[in-house]
Protein backbone atom coordinates (compact mmCIF):
# COMPACT_ATOMS: atom_id res chain seq x y z
CA UNK A 1 0.00 0.00 0.00
CA UNK A 2 1.39 3.18 -0.76
CA UNK A 3 0.84 6.33 1.91
CA UNK A 4 1.25 10.10 0.80
CA UNK A 5 1.60 13.41 2.54
CA UNK A 6 -0.87 16.15 0.91
CA UNK A 7 0.79 18.94 2.58
CA UNK A 8 -2.08 21.61 3.28
CA UNK A 9 -4.32 18.86 2.28
CA UNK A 10 -3.73 16.33 4.95
CA UNK A 11 -5.37 18.41 7.89
CA UNK A 12 -8.64 20.39 7.68
CA UNK A 13 -9.34 24.09 9.03
CA UNK A 14 -10.87 23.97 12.79
CA UNK A 15 -13.50 26.22 12.88
CA UNK A 16 -12.58 27.61 16.58
CA UNK A 17 -8.69 28.08 15.09
CA UNK A 18 -7.24 30.95 13.56
CA UNK A 19 -7.54 30.29 9.93
CA UNK A 20 -8.19 32.13 6.55
CA UNK A 21 -11.28 31.35 4.68
CA UNK A 22 -14.03 28.39 5.42
CA UNK A 23 -13.46 26.02 8.59
CA UNK A 24 -13.67 22.48 6.70
CA UNK A 25 -13.63 20.46 9.67
CA UNK A 26 -16.90 19.10 9.42
CA UNK A 27 -17.61 20.13 13.18
CA UNK A 28 -20.62 21.77 14.74
CA UNK A 29 -20.95 24.59 14.09
CA UNK A 30 -19.51 24.67 10.99
CA UNK A 31 -21.07 23.97 7.71
CA UNK A 32 -20.56 20.25 6.71
CA UNK A 33 -20.61 21.58 2.71
CA UNK A 34 -16.76 22.80 3.11
CA UNK A 35 -15.54 19.62 5.47
CA UNK A 36 -16.98 17.60 2.46
CA UNK A 37 -15.47 19.56 0.09
CA UNK A 38 -12.08 19.03 1.62
CA UNK A 39 -12.20 15.47 1.70
CA UNK A 40 -13.37 15.32 -2.29
CA UNK A 41 -10.18 17.75 -2.65
CA UNK A 42 -8.05 14.56 -0.90
CA UNK A 43 -9.57 11.88 -2.66
CA UNK A 44 -8.80 14.04 -6.08
CA UNK A 45 -5.43 14.35 -4.82
CA UNK A 46 -4.53 10.69 -4.06
CA UNK A 47 -6.20 9.07 -7.56
CA UNK A 48 -4.79 11.78 -9.17
CA UNK A 49 -1.86 9.15 -10.57
CA UNK A 50 -3.39 5.92 -11.39
CA UNK A 51 -0.07 4.66 -10.53
CA UNK A 52 0.01 5.61 -6.61
CA UNK A 53 -4.15 5.25 -6.70
CA UNK A 54 -3.13 1.56 -7.27
CA UNK A 55 -0.94 1.34 -4.12
CA UNK A 56 -3.12 3.48 -2.28
CA UNK A 57 -5.13 3.51 1.05
CA UNK A 58 -6.93 6.70 2.30
CA UNK A 59 -9.08 6.44 5.71
CA UNK A 60 -11.27 8.20 6.76
CA UNK A 61 -12.11 8.10 10.19
CA UNK A 62 -14.37 10.28 12.75
CA UNK A 63 -14.09 10.71 16.23
CA UNK A 64 -17.90 11.52 17.21
CA UNK A 65 -20.84 10.09 16.20
CA UNK A 66 -23.91 12.05 14.56
CA UNK A 67 -26.84 11.27 17.37
CA UNK A 68 -27.42 9.53 20.23
CA UNK A 69 -29.52 6.99 19.02
CA UNK A 70 -27.89 3.41 17.97
CA UNK A 71 -29.63 0.49 17.96
CA UNK A 72 -26.46 -1.45 18.55
CA UNK A 73 -25.15 -1.09 22.36
CA UNK A 74 -21.67 -0.41 22.65
CA UNK A 75 -19.23 -3.33 23.70
CA UNK A 76 -18.77 -4.21 26.78
CA UNK A 77 -14.59 -3.08 26.23
CA UNK A 78 -12.94 -1.29 29.09
CA UNK A 79 -10.30 1.45 28.71
CA UNK A 80 -8.09 1.99 31.56
CA UNK A 81 -6.41 5.18 32.80
CA UNK A 82 -2.92 5.51 31.02
CA UNK A 83 0.01 6.31 33.14
CA UNK A 84 -0.08 10.11 34.28
CA UNK A 85 -4.08 10.37 32.82
CA UNK A 86 -5.85 12.95 34.65
CA UNK A 87 -8.63 10.78 35.02
CA UNK A 88 -8.93 7.63 37.05
CA UNK A 89 -12.60 5.43 36.18
CA UNK A 90 -12.15 3.14 33.64
CA UNK A 91 -14.11 3.59 30.49
CA UNK A 92 -16.77 0.69 30.64
CA UNK A 93 -17.62 0.09 27.00
CA UNK A 94 -16.81 1.54 23.89
CA UNK A 95 -18.78 4.41 22.78
CA UNK A 96 -21.65 5.12 20.58
CA UNK A 97 -20.77 3.75 16.84
CA UNK A 98 -19.07 6.36 14.50
CA UNK A 99 -18.76 6.45 10.88
CA UNK A 100 -15.30 5.39 8.93
CA UNK A 101 -14.80 5.31 5.07
CA UNK A 102 -11.92 2.80 3.68
CA UNK A 103 -11.20 4.10 0.29
CA UNK A 104 -8.65 1.66 -1.02
CA UNK A 105 -8.37 -0.25 -4.80
CA UNK A 106 -8.03 -2.96 -2.00
CA UNK A 107 -11.67 -2.98 -0.39
CA UNK A 108 -14.77 -4.07 -2.29
CA UNK A 109 -16.79 -2.17 -4.22
CA UNK A 110 -19.81 -0.26 -1.40
CA UNK A 111 -18.92 -3.41 0.52
CA UNK A 112 -19.85 -2.53 4.58
CA UNK A 113 -17.53 -4.51 7.32
CA UNK A 114 -19.22 -6.03 9.75
CA UNK A 115 -16.10 -6.59 11.92
CA UNK A 116 -15.69 -5.56 15.43
CA UNK A 117 -13.24 -2.24 15.77
CA UNK A 118 -12.31 0.97 16.95
CA UNK A 119 -9.99 3.76 16.39
CA UNK A 120 -6.63 1.19 17.50
CA UNK A 121 -7.61 -0.61 14.28
CA UNK A 122 -6.03 1.98 12.69
CA UNK A 123 -3.01 1.61 14.96
CA UNK A 124 -2.73 -2.10 14.48
CA UNK A 125 -2.61 -1.65 10.47
CA UNK A 126 0.28 0.51 10.90
CA UNK A 127 1.61 -1.67 13.56
CA UNK A 128 1.49 -4.61 11.14
CA UNK A 129 2.79 -2.63 7.78
CA UNK A 130 5.60 -0.51 9.70
CA UNK A 131 6.12 -2.60 13.14
CA UNK A 132 6.73 -6.05 12.36
CA UNK A 133 3.65 -6.78 13.48
CA UNK A 134 3.18 -4.86 16.11
CA UNK A 135 2.22 -1.32 17.32
CA UNK A 136 2.35 -1.84 20.96
CA UNK A 137 1.60 -4.18 23.67
CA UNK A 138 -1.62 -2.00 24.74
CA UNK A 139 -2.94 -1.62 21.29
CA UNK A 140 -1.90 -5.53 20.24
CA UNK A 141 -4.26 -6.74 23.66
CA UNK A 142 -7.10 -4.51 22.45
CA UNK A 143 -9.70 -7.42 21.87
CA UNK A 144 -11.04 -5.33 18.20
CA UNK A 145 -9.79 -6.23 14.59
CA UNK A 146 -7.63 -4.35 12.49
CA UNK A 147 -8.08 -2.39 9.26
CA UNK A 148 -6.50 -4.84 7.10
CA UNK A 149 -9.49 -7.20 7.89
CA UNK A 150 -11.23 -5.26 5.04
CA UNK A 151 -8.77 -5.47 2.57
CA UNK A 152 -8.67 -7.65 0.45
CA UNK A 153 -5.68 -7.80 -3.05
CA UNK A 154 -6.75 -10.87 -5.29
CA UNK A 155 -9.17 -8.33 -6.85
CA UNK A 156 -7.71 -5.01 -6.92
CA UNK A 157 -9.73 -2.22 -8.53
CA UNK A 158 -7.25 -0.59 -10.49
CA UNK A 159 -9.43 2.34 -11.87
CA UNK A 160 -10.30 4.87 -9.40
CA UNK A 161 -14.43 5.54 -9.01
CA UNK A 162 -14.86 9.17 -10.24
CA UNK A 163 -16.01 11.34 -7.31
CA UNK A 164 -19.76 12.09 -7.58
CA UNK A 165 -20.80 15.91 -8.96
CA UNK A 166 -21.05 18.43 -6.58
CA UNK A 167 -20.89 21.29 -8.05
CA UNK A 168 -24.69 22.42 -8.08
CA UNK A 169 -24.89 21.56 -4.45
CA UNK A 170 -21.80 23.24 -3.36
CA UNK A 171 -23.02 26.48 -5.12
CA UNK A 172 -25.80 26.78 -2.77
CA UNK A 173 -23.60 27.61 -0.07
CA UNK A 174 -23.32 31.16 0.75
CA UNK A 175 -20.58 33.71 -0.15
CA UNK A 176 -17.07 32.35 1.30
CA UNK A 177 -15.09 35.01 3.62
CA UNK A 178 -12.93 37.58 1.85
CA UNK A 179 -9.82 35.55 0.45
CA UNK A 180 -7.09 36.32 2.74
CA UNK A 181 -8.40 37.95 5.73
CA UNK A 182 -7.62 36.00 8.66
CA UNK A 183 -10.60 35.04 10.50
CA UNK A 184 -9.10 34.63 14.60
CA UNK A 185 -12.25 33.63 16.88
CA UNK A 186 -12.85 34.83 20.61
CA UNK A 187 -10.80 32.84 23.33
CA UNK A 188 -13.53 31.23 24.42
CA UNK A 189 -12.08 27.55 24.00
CA UNK A 190 -9.05 25.83 25.59
CA UNK A 191 -8.33 24.81 21.98
CA UNK A 192 -8.71 28.55 21.05
CA UNK A 193 -6.55 29.37 23.85
CA UNK A 194 -3.66 26.93 23.00
CA UNK A 195 -3.40 28.33 19.28
CA UNK A 196 -3.23 31.76 20.80
CA UNK A 197 -0.40 30.67 22.71
CA UNK A 198 1.38 29.45 19.79
CA UNK A 199 1.09 31.94 18.14
CA UNK A 200 2.45 34.27 20.43
CA UNK A 201 5.54 31.53 21.60
CA UNK A 202 6.03 31.46 17.30
CA UNK A 203 6.53 34.99 17.72
CA UNK A 204 9.29 35.05 20.84
CA UNK A 205 11.23 32.27 18.78
CA UNK A 206 11.79 34.77 15.83
CA UNK A 207 8.68 33.69 13.21
CA UNK A 208 7.15 36.81 11.84
CA UNK A 209 4.86 37.40 8.58
CA UNK A 210 7.35 35.78 6.16
CA UNK A 211 6.68 32.77 7.75
CA UNK A 212 4.74 30.78 4.43
CA UNK A 213 1.52 29.90 6.64
CA UNK A 214 0.84 31.64 9.49
CA UNK A 215 2.35 34.52 8.10
CA UNK A 216 -0.98 36.45 8.45
CA UNK A 217 -1.20 35.71 12.04
CA UNK A 218 2.37 36.85 12.88
CA UNK A 219 2.51 40.07 10.63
Amino acid sequence: MGWIQLGDLDEPTYQDSPHTGTSTDDHAPAGISDGQEFLMQVYKAVTASPAFWKNSLMIVDYDEHGGFFDHVPPPIIPTNPPDGAKWSVPFKSLGIRTPAFIISPFVEAGAVSHNLLDHTSVLKLLGEKFGSGSYSAEVDSRPVGSISHVLDFTNPILQAPAPPPLDAYLNLRPPAPTPGVVTIPPRDTALQKAFSDAVASMKQHGADSSHPKFGQLLG
